[in-house]
């Protein structure tokens, strides 16, 4: 492993009046580590379904989203192809989500990178998210519409935002764990043939005693250990219970494992403010499509009535 560069002091404060943080407004820009630049516009964007208000979905209207771009054909070979995935994790219960900070060119993103040769994207995701942020954390399903079919039932409703129905005594659960978003970016002008492909998930840090128990599994506890995704079965208010009131996730320090990623360092912002700090658009709607998506899986729980029916779920 490369020997790391002690990164400088990040942003002290991450609550929604602080001006000193950079914003899309404020700040200069700024090269990533790709050759593209996270730039926000207003152009190409189109009007989505807002997020409803209320106790079980949070306080803000997610309204705008960009526009997808026009399907293409092309064809890379794997010489060509750089495959990656990153995600937007959630604290639920506060209603924050983690952003990374460049802290050499004053910037926010969420943690994404290649995927290692025989990784599933999904483990490339968590994986590059404790890597670049510190936190450890899991997928999560949810009410998020999508493309693929339902393989062990053999359902031709492949739009399904979540499934939850009664077959005897027992309730079936199924949330989406697929990608919300999918980037085709070039990789640098001068490969123009490279092709850099990046799929966003969503997850969630960790309950304290998961937490504990990936920390406790080996002497170092910078080491990568994967955590399934959170049960379909385990509701959003069981989940919330898991942690004591006014709990924050631990971050380790240090667990990038090249020059650069030591430059970065993370910190759980509120949903809202994040929508500011990020410069990438996509990016923006990544947390905007994976909370709404948290919110509107409570809403169908407990209107279902999961939470009063489940019982000795895992965790």
């Amino acid at each position: 492993m490369p020997t790391q560069m002690k990164p400088l002091k990040g942003p002290a404060k991450t609550n929604s009046r602080d001006t000193n943080l950079p914003t899309r407004h404020n700040l200069g820009m700024h090269l990533p580590r790709l050759s593209f630049k996270p730039a926000r516009s207003s152009r190409n964007r189109t009007e989505g379904q807002g997020l409803a208000t209320g106790s079980n979905t949070g306080d803000s209207q997610l309204s705008d989203c960009p526009a997808p771009s026009t399907a293409v054909r092309a064809r890379f070979p794997s010489e060509n192809t750089t495959i990656s995935a990153g995600a937007a994790i959630f604290h639920i219960a506060s209603k924050r989500v983690v952003l990374c900070y460049h802290t050499r060119d004053k910037y926010y993103f969420l943690p994404k990178g290649r995927k290692n040769s025989g990784e599933s994207l999904e483990r490339t995701a968590v994986r590059e998210a404790w890597e670049e942020s510190g936190y450890r954390a899991r997928l999560i399903g949810g009410a998020w519409p999508h493309k693929q079919t339902h393989a062990d039932d053999c359902t031709d409703d492949d739009q399904d935002f979540g499934i939850i129905k009664q077959d005897g005594h027992d309730i079936v659960v199924k949330w989406s764990l697929d990608a919300v978003w999918t980037e085709l970016i070039p990789l640098h002008p001068s490969r123009p043939q490279a092709q850099y492909i990046l799929f966003w998930y969503i997850a969630e840090t960790l309950p304290p005693n998961l937490q504990h128990e990936l920390d406790t599994q080996s002497s170092d506890k910078k080491v990568y250990k994967h955590a399934k995704p959170m049960s379909h079965s385990l509701t959003i208010e069981e989940r919330i219970a898991m942690e004591p009131e006014k709990y924050n996730p631990p971050r380790m320090e240090h667990t990038g494992v090249d020059s650069e990623e030591a430059w970065y360092t993370a910190v759980l912002v509120d949903i809202q403010k994040a929508q500011e700090l990020l410069l990438d658009e996509t990016s923006v709607d990544v947390v905007k499509k994976g909370w709404r998506g948290i919110c509107e899986r409570r809403e169908m729980e407990d209107k279902s009535g999961m939470s009063h029916v489940l019982s000795n779920v895992q965790q």
